[in-house]
């Protein structure tokens, strides 16, 4: 029988003797609180990193962050600690933490621009553009054509509405390196606010013939297939998105929409449960509550819409649509 109580993998016996190696530096020193960090352990870090061992890694991230280096210490090597150890958090999820891990690498070398740029990848993640747009700004004002700032910044600019912007940097990126699939991706969805839908999809389409494994162009054309009526070409686009990545929740949505627009309510509400399971957005609960109107189902519609309004109480499209279902329930 499996063992339940087992949450992580156990470190191997080679990083358990360096974490000991590393803890005994720290008490030998803790008056000065400092670190032996050489190019050694930087090395180690880097490999389970390659290794894609974030826990084992970020182990070893702590000691070296939590105590001040001596004098001894490489500044490269320490700044290379710095960015690699934000890349673990980063790739854990831990965006703060991330943030506050390339802000010590940009202290140490304010004059490079990739800590100012990873900096804005983690406030992309934490959803705050602004901030992000900001560090983003300023890796660019360092190098003009840092590809990782200029998408970035494209990306925010898109997200806070200010597409034009988007569109600017997004262009300035692929004029020095077409090969961007990603970039590629963020301009259909620029051509598609603005209607222009062949030229998004020509966008699409590009961005999977670069990269067929990214699942987000996949969504999004399919988004695009279903608004045009193409509903057999959406469904197998979803579905790839899926198969790509079981977590894509937009293209569960995107299923559920299809499923709702074609009287398949059942597959409908199949499709945005599982979007709800990877991620409580209140647009996937307003769909699913559509979806349980039509089949009939109206307590778990007014549920759905209720869970809808407590996520996005602003929306006053939301609030008409609960009393629809309160007036139908009273008839």
């Amino acid at each position: 029988m499996q063992n339940i109580f087992i949450f992580h993998q156990k470190p191997t016996f080679r990083l358990l003797l360096l974490i000991i190696f590393l803890s005994l530096i720290c008490t030998q020193s803790c008056e000065a609180n400092s670190i032996d960090l050489d190019e050694s352990v930087l090395q180690k870090v880097r490999e389970l990193y390659t290794e894609n061992k974030y826990e084992d890694a970020s182990n070893i991230c702590e000691a070296i962050l939590q105590n001040r280096p001596t004098k001894q210490t490489n500044a490269n090597v320490l700044l290379d600690s710095y960015l690699l150890c934000g890349k673990i958090a980063f790739r854990q999820k831990h965006f703060e933490k991330a943030a506050s891990i390339f802000s010590k690498g940009i202290t140490l070398n304010p004059q490079l621009a990739s800590p100012y740029a990873f900096c804005g990848n983690a406030y992309v993640k934490l959803e705050e553009y602004n901030n992000a747009i900001n560090y983003y700004s300023k890796a660019l004002s360092i190098d003009p054509i840092n590809l990782d700032a200029l998408y970035g910044r494209g990306v925010s600019y898109l997200d806070i509405g200010d597409y034009q912007k988007s569109e600017k940097d997004i262009n300035k990126a692929l004029s020095i390196n077409s090969f961007m699939y990603n970039a590629h991706c963020i301009r259909g969805t620029l051509y598609e606010i603005k209607g222009e839908r062949q030229l998004a999809l020509d966008s699409f389409n590009t961005s999977i013939r670069l990269n067929d494994t990214f699942s987000t162009s996949h969504s999004l054309r399919g988004d695009l297939y279903r608004k045009m009526g193409s509903l057999k070409k959406a469904e197998t686009d979803y579905n790839k998105a899926i198969y790509i990545n079981r977590h894509d929740s937009r293209s569960y949505n995107g299923l559920g929409l299809l499923y709702i627009k074609t009287g398949k309510y059942e597959k409908a509400i199949k499709s945005l449960s599982k979007a709800i399971q990877i991620e409580q957005s209140w647009q996937y609960y307003a769909n699913r509550s559509l979806a349980y109107v039509n089949s009939g189902n109206l307590i778990n519609a007014k549920k759905d819409i209720e869970e809808a309004i407590s996520l996005n109480p602003e929306d006053n499209s939301l609030h008409l649509f609960k009393q629809k279902i309160l007036n139908e329930l009273n008839q």
